[in-house]
C-alpha cells in the first residue's frame, strides 16, 4: 500500500529536512537547543529526565518542544531502522531530466513519493535534478523499482545508481549545532538473524510517524497490551533492528543549507578507509558519510550555515584526500521532498513472506 500524496508536496506528512520555503524567523536559545540535541540522541527520553538535563521544569520543556513542534524546527521523531535485517538494502538513484514545466514537476514528484520503495527524494540545483533514496530487496528489485519510475516519468533522460555499502556516519543534526551533552544508549548486541512477524512490522510503522507514541498509545492502536508493545520495542532495540531514536529537524530553518559532496578515489586501502570514517564521524559540518558502489566511492552530505563554513569544509575534504582524489562533484541541495525512516515495500514484502495480509 502507497501512502497517500496530498496536494502540497511538503506536508509535514512526509516533509524533509530541507526545503525552499520561506523560513519564519524563530528564536532557538541555549535551552532549545540542549532539549533537541537530547532528543536528537534520544527522541524517547522522558520529559522529566530532559527537564533534569536543562534545569528546566518538565512543563516548560513540554512547552518547548510543542513550540519547536508548532513552528516546525522538530518535523517529527522517528527511528533509524537498520533495513538490512529485513533483507533490504539502501540504493540512490540520480535523475536528469528534461526541463518541464512545474505542474509537470509536481505531478512528477507525486508519483516518486507514492511508490512504496522510496525513502526519500532530493532535489538539486547543479547536474542532477532529482536524488531518489530507494531501499530494494536486491538488485532485480532496485532495477525493477527504476523502470517503474522511468516508465511513469518519460521526461529522464539520464541516471546514475549508487548502492550503499558502508555507513561512516549518519545524524539528524551536524555536530556543530550540538550542545556538550552525553547520553547512555542501552546496550545492543551484535547483529544476528530477525525473522520479521507481523506484530513487530505494525509497531515499526506507528514508530516511524511518531517515535514518542507511548506504548500505551501504540497498544490502543494495534490492539495489543502497553507491556506486550514495550517488551517488543526492547528487543527490536537490544536486537540491534531499531538502532536509535533521534528527530528529524527542518535544517533550512536552523540556518542550514545542504550540499552532497562525491568523489572518486585512487590507491585508497584499509587503514585508509579507516582513518576517513573516523575524520568523518568527527567533522562538524559532514551531516552523513558513506562509502558506495557506483559511479562514485564515498558519498558526503554537508550541512553548512554560510559560505565561509561551506569553502572552509569543501578545503578541509580537498585537503585531507588531496593524495587519493581522482574527480570530484557537487551539487547544492534545493529541497528534501519526502523522508520516511520504514518504507512501506517493507511492510509488504515481509507480511507477504509469512501469510499475512493489511
Amino acid at each position: 500500500m502507497a501512502y497517500n500524496i496530498i496536494n502540497d508536496i511538503t506536508s509535514n506528512s512526509c516533509m524533509g529536512r530541507i526545503n525552499n520555503n520561506p523560513q519564519p524567523k524563530v528564536k532557538i536559545d541555549k535551552a532549545d537547543r540542549m532539549i533537541m540535541t537530547l532528543l536528537a540522541e534520544d527522541s524517547r527520553m522522558p520529559l522529566t529526565s530532559i527537564a533534569k538535563r536543562v534545569g528546566l521544569s518538565r512543563d516548560a520543556v513540554n512547552y518547548r518542544i510543542k513550540k519547536l513542534q508548532d513552528a516546525n524546527i522538530i518535523l517529527r521523531f522517528v527511528p533509524i531502522i537498520d533495513t538490512t535485517r529485513f533483507g533490504f538494502y539502501t540504493h540512490n538513484l540520480f535523475i536528469s531530466t528534461n526541463e518541464i514545466l512545474e505542474e509537470k514537476k509536481k505531478q512528477m514528484l507525486q508519483t516518486i513519493m507514492a511508490h512504496p520503495n522510496v525513502k526519500s527524494v532530493m532535489e538539486y540545483s547543479d547536474r542532477w535534478d532529482l536524488e531518489i533514496t530507494i531501499s530494494a530487496f536486491s538488485t532485480p528489485d532496485f532495477l525493477k523499482t527504476c523502470i517503474q519510475l522511468f516508465d511513469a516519468n518519460k521526461s529522464v533522460i539520464e541516471t546514475a545508481k549508487l548502492r550503499v555499502i558502508t555507513y561512516y556516519k549518519s545524524l539528524s543534526l551536524p555536530k556543530s549545532f550540538y550542545e556538550n551533552v552525553n547520553v547512555k544508549h542501552p546496550t545492543q548486541k551484535a547483529d544476528s538473524t530477525y525473522v520479521a512477524n507481523d506484530k513487530d512490522l505494525a509497531i515499526l510503522r506507528e514508530l516511524s510517524n511518531d517515535c514518542r507514541l507511548s506504548t500505551y498509545e501504540i497498544g490502543s492502536r494495534l490492539g495489543m497490551s502497553p507491556d506486550t508493545v514495550g517488551y517488543r520495542m526492547k528487543r527490536l532495540y537490544y536486537e540491534n533492528i531499531i538502532k536509535q531514536y533521534t528527530i528529524l529537524p527542518n535544517l533550512s530553518a536552523l540556518g542550514y543549507q545542504g550540499t552532497v559532496f562525491v568523489m572518486n578515489l585512487r590507491g585508497f586501502d584499509n587503514m585508509k578507509m579507516k582513518q576517513c570514517e573516523e575524520w568523518v564521524a568527527k567533522h562538524p559540518y559532514i551531516l552523513r558519510g558513506v562509502s558506495v558502489l557506483g559511479p562514485w566511492d564515498i558519498y558526503l552530505s554537508l550541512a553548512t550555515r554560510s559560505p565561509f563554513e561551506f569553502h572552509k569544509t569543501v578545503k578541509e575534504i580537498k585537503n585531507k584526500y588531496r593524495e587519493n582524489i581522482q574527480e570530484h562533484e557537487m551539487y547544492r541541495t534545493f529541497a528534501e521532498h519526502c523522508y520516511r525512516p520504514f518504507p512501506e515495500a517493507i511492510i509488504d514484502h515481509h507480511l507477504k513472506k509469512i501469510g499475512k495480509s493489511k
